[in-house]
């Protein structure tokens, strides 16, 4: 399905970004002990861009969290029931999801676009572009809930004749 590979390749961009500012934090986070403990000095930006770089993998992570429906969940409630209800609960849970998220986006749209940021003192960077992450990641997630949504949505049976497992996740080939 063309919708399902699009967002299995926009789960992989999200977390080939997420894991190339991990690792820039991890080379400023050594740099800092460096200067630090060697050197006997400081870089002064060091934890304003680590805190900067966290929140964006927070939410650029969270993108393939949702493709592969990782995030934490309770399923004893759906577990429960019979299986002819098991599908139809677990679509409303990804409504409900996607409701969440779509929530989410329009106040961190709303904090993105209000006009109380601030400037990093040493950086120079206005908070507002560390807010973008709240909608932009928001936004991703919404858009691979709504293919999860899809899928879920599609029969129970797959081409080959075989029953599919209940909450199957995207990144299934």
């Amino acid at each position: 399905m063309p919708l399902k590979r699009a967002a299995n390749a926009l789960a992989e961009l999200c977390e080939i970004a997420a894991a190339v500012i991990t690792a820039a934090i991890f080379v400023v986070m050594l740099a800092q002990i460096w200067f630090r403990y060697i050197q006997g000095g400081s870089i002064m930006w060091s934890e304003e861009i680590c805190t900067m770089g966290l929140i964006w993998v927070v939410f650029l992570g969270s993108v393939s969290l949702v493709r592969d429906q990782a995030h934490v969940r309770v399923p004893l409630v759906v577990d429960a029931m019979p299986a002819r209800l098991r599908r139809p609960l677990e679509a409303l849970a990804l409504v409900v999801t996607m409701a969440f998220l779509v929530f989410l986006a329009w106040l961190g749209f709303d904090a993105f676009n209000q006009g109380f940021h601030r400037t990093s003192p040493m950086l120079g960077i206005s908070t507002r572009w560390i807010k973008l992450a709240i909608p932009f990641g928001a936004m991703l997630m919404a858009v691979l809930t709504l293919v999860a949504i899809a899928e879920s949505l599609r029969p129970a049976r797959s081409d080959t004749g075989a029953a599919r497992p209940s909450s199957p996740t995207l990144s299934e080939k």
